[in-house]
């Protein structure tokens, strides 16, 4: 009876391409990763640049209710 636990001679041509693929893949994720986290860092600017643009909106909104025509110019 053969040793079930006795590598076959053919795993190492099955597992070498396996290999490079795996590590196509891992490089691939990597990036991707890499991207993703740009993209949250430059979401990440616009979103406190909106809120920025809001809070001063806001502020001209009451500025204009306190002092009328002369901020607004009408």
């Amino acid at each position: 009876m053969p040793n079930p636990f006795k590598r076959p001679a053919n795993v190492d041509t099955i597992l070498a391409p396996m290999a490079k693929i795996v590590a196509k893949l891992n490089a691939f994720a990597e990036k991707s990763r890499a991207t993703a986290d740009e993209k949250a860092v430059e979401a990440n600017r616009l979103r406190d640049e909106a809120d920025a643009c809001r809070f001063e909106a806001a502020r001209a909104e009451r500025l204009s209710k306190k002092y009328g025509s002369l901020v607004t110019g009408d």
